[in-house]
């Protein structure tokens, strides 16, 4: 956890209807640093310039990745400007789907021809296209979780 004194994190909200999903909600109870938040679907995003985050959040969405808005276009390349800035990333449900989309492409984010769920052992090769700045942000070999 990040002391309130030395971090900021940038909140990127993707709900499309609160009524539904409020993630500034469900998320409240547990950051206990400071926070802004910004709403995506209304092309809503840090200036990464103005503030000094030190992370990100991306909450989950009711949007599918496989077919992205405008929004979601624009908030894959603020996920690429944290990430050159290096700040820590997180992104929940929808949000690791569209965190995997900016720094790999739409091919990291299709439909399954079958249902799939679980963890799998994962590695990085030069050949799966990660590039040696790519590669830094993970280690050699993790655990992805697919559902």
């Amino acid at each position: 956890m990040v002391s309130k004194e030395k971090g900021r994190l940038a909140f990127i909200d993707n709900s499309i209807d609160s009524s539904v999903y409020n993630p500034e909600e469900h998320w409240k109870p547990y950051l206990e640093v400071e926070w802004d938040s910004f709403k995506a679907t209304k092309h809503q995003f840090p200036d990464f310039k103005k503030v000094k985050y030190t992370h990100l959040l991306l909450t989950g969405s009711e949007a599918s990745i496989v077919t992205r808005d405008k929004w979601a276009e624009e908030e894959a390349e603020v996920i690429q400007e944290a990430v050159e800035r290096g700040l820590a990333v997180l992104g929940s449900c929808y949000g690791h789907q569209l965190l995997a989309y900016a720094l790999l492409g739409s091919s990291s984010v299709r439909r399954s021809p079958r249902l799939k769920w679980g963890g799998f052992l994962s590695r990085l090769s030069e050949k799966a296209g990660f590039s040696a700045r790519k590669g830094r942000l993970f280690p050699s070999q993790f655990i992805l979780m697919r559902s």
